[in-house]
């Protein structure tokens, strides 16, 4: 059975949003927003472009393990349980 896209979005938009929204705002941690500020964080951290990308080499890699040992949660965890639990690490770890 194949629904059109038009029908898919508005039978599950609450599906839609909510991953649109989880992006978003994840985003604050993302290559993007991090690039606009880089010189600032190189300045106020007396860091060199060598300094910075190996810090920045470094989480990038280390959150890749953890996505990896921690991505089986999204199989066994409620969605709403799982995205209460990532909101909260976020916000505790921008404090």
């Amino acid at each position: 059975m194949k629904i059109s896209t038009r029908e898919f979005m508005t039978t599950e938009w609450r599906f839609l949003l909510f991953g649109l929204l989880m992006a978003l705002f994840s985003s604050l941690g993302q290559t993007f927003f991090i690039s606009l500020f880089s010189s600032e964080i190189r300045g106020a951290l007396s860091l060199s472009h060598g300094d910075f990308g190996t810090y920045y080499a470094v989480a990038t890699t280390a959150s890749a393990i953890t996505l990896l040992w921690l991505g089986k949660l999204a199989d066994v965890m409620r969605v709403e349980k799982l995205a209460l639990v990532v909101l909260l690490s976020l916000s505790g770890a921008a404090l």
